[in-house]
């Protein structure tokens, strides 16, 4: 029952994550791996796993494996559509590393952070 009925309560979410697709694989056989979390493109907030309701956000950030050794997938973006439990949320239209740092970890007041980009900026970008 992948599309069950989210649970409100805990703040449950479907969101995306645009990845290449060995990646998006991998997440779809182990798992999220948190330890390669801002890797491919970076942590515009800090440390975390971003995620977006947006497909055309999430898009940016896809891409496929050119270049790499044995390039199989060539020219195949990918987005991941995950189920997300966001608990407390710290919901804020100024996206900055100071916001995050002070919104979640262990000794914070809150378990996820969500910028509000497009009231922010007009854009997703």
């Amino acid at each position: 029952e992948a599309f069950a009925p989210l649970d409100h309560g805990i703040n449950e979410m479907y969101l995306m994550h645009g990845t290449n697709i060995r990646a998006s694989l991998s997440v779809g056989h182990n798992g999220v791996n948190l330890r390669a979390a801002g890797t491919h493109r970076g942590s515009h907030a800090g440390d975390g796993f971003y995620m977006s309701e947006s497909i055309t956000k999430a898009d940016e950030y896809a891409s496929d494996d050119r270049g790499e050794a044995g390039a199989y997938y060539d020219d195949v973006y990918s987005v991941v559509v995950l189920r997300v439990t966001m608990g407390k949320m710290n919901y804020t239209e100024h996206f900055d590393r100071a916001v995050a740092a002070a919104s979640i970890g262990p000794a914070a007041e809150y378990d996820s952070l969500l910028c509000d980009r497009l009231k922010a900026v007009q854009t997703f970008r």
